[in-house]
């Protein structure tokens, strides 16, 4: 589902306008974006975890590409019920990919 989709549907559910229902999404993204910026951890309860963590810095796997410096990435942690419901939705499940 790609952004313009969610949008649709939220406002489908919600009854609301397009315009008002993309200002809302727009406004629950940046809240989110924001509160990691600060390096704050935002949870959803029954959706999950938001948070930042630092990835270490490494040596690249090309021969000739240089170190990979350290980076700041953000994560999403699902709720234990959201990752078993997962499992079944993926037929990719069972030939051992993820």
């Amino acid at each position: 589902m790609k952004k313009g989709e969610l949008i649709a549907e939220f406002a489908k559910r919600t009854e609301l306008s397009g315009a008002a229902a993309n200002e809302a999404v727009n406004t629950l993204i940046t809240i989110i974006t924001e509160r990691l910026k600060k390096g704050d951890t935002v949870g959803i309860t029954g959706f999950g975890t938001f948070s930042v963590t630092k990835r270490a810095a490494r040596k690249g796997r090309n021969r000739r590409a240089q170190d990979v410096h350290l980076r700041i990435v953000a994560r999403h942690h699902a709720p234990g019920g959201l990752r078993r419901d997962e499992g079944r939705l993926c037929e990719c499940n069972r030939r051992g990919h993820r």
